[in-house]
């Protein structure tokens, strides 16, 4: 965690009450995104995330591997989440080892259980019972100052999943052993899968009884709680979460569903922008 002093804590929770944050923001404003589509090599998907201001620099990186589905859903696929945090990416001052290995596997089981939760698995079964589609989705926070990480994270994994596609395969029977074959043909395009129902993660800091989007660190600090909000494309909100001790205003609760569909908005016109992009450039390169 960060440390502030009390007159930084004051001056940050008056500000917000003036709505004017201590960076020119309003209480509601957000900092800018670029998503870079930078391909990795053996990466199916792959993009680069960063956070103006904050110096937040995030590398999405996706694989696809035919493997045997898992007995308990056999006719579903697989979907293998690690996040890892550098050096230069916790907030937390001692730094150690132990502190970035509990910050990784956090983030990891968060966005994994996101992804298991909203997402078709059935799309990626390719023989009932015998073989899928294993996704594993590898993220490193080179650098992070932000005090909203997790909304970045899920964001990123939201635009590195609907921009892949899948590698194009042909499923035959070996009329000698009778078994069934999966061919993968490289000159073909494949298909999307589906990414109707997967959420961006919107977090919302209560802060002197007003809600704040885009938390910088030290705000994060002095916030009494953060509502973390699961939002679609279509600007519904599928779940909410609160965290931290403090008791939320009545009329922050009556709230916030519409801030957090408004700031998502905003969030999902810089995705799109994206993905039409890197969708036109993949087909491109595979029809060549």
């Amino acid at each position: 965690m960060s440390f502030i002093s009390q007159g930084e804590v004051e001056f940050i929770r008056n500000g917000v009450l003036l709505n004017c944050r201590s960076d020119g923001r309003q209480r509601l404003d957000l900092h800018s995104i670029e998503l870079i589509n930078q391909p990795i090599s053996h990466c199916n998907s792959s993009l680069t995330l960063k956070h103006s201001q904050s110096e937040t620099e995030i590398i999405f990186g996706l694989t696809c591997e035919i493997e045997s589905v898992d007995i308990n859903s056999p006719l579903e696929g697989l979907i293998t989440c690690s996040v890892d945090c550098s050096q230069m990416s916790i907030s937390d001052v001692t730094n150690t080892a132990k502190s970035l290995d509990a910050q990784s596997y956090q983030f990891s089981t968060i966005v994994e259980k996101l992804v298991k939760k909203h997402l078709d698995l059935t799309q990626l079964c390719i023989i009932p019972n015998e073989q899928c589609w294993h996704i594993y989705i590898g993220i490193v926070v080179l650098n992070s100052s932000s005090g909203s990480l997790i909304d970045l994270l899920s964001i990123g994994v939201y635009s590195v999943l609907n921009q892949l596609i899948l590698p194009s395969i042909e499923v035959t029977t070996d009329l000698e052993t009778n078994e069934q074959v999966i061919d993968i043909d490289e000159d073909k395009i494949g298909k999307q899968i589906i990414c109707d129902d997967l959420p961006i993660i919107v977090t919302l800091n209560s802060i002197s009884g007003q809600l704040v989007a885009d938390s910088s660190i030290d705000e994060s600090e002095c916030s009494d709680s953060a509502i973390s909000c699961s939002v679609l494309s279509n600007h519904a909100v599928v779940g909410i979460e609160k965290s931290g001790s403090g008791v939320l205003h009545t009329s922050l609760l009556k709230n916030i569903r519409s801030v957090a569909s408004t700031v998502a908005n905003q969030r999902f016109q810089c995705i799109m922008q994206y993905l039409q992009s890197s969708l036109f450039q993949q087909t491109n390169e595979i029809g060549r």
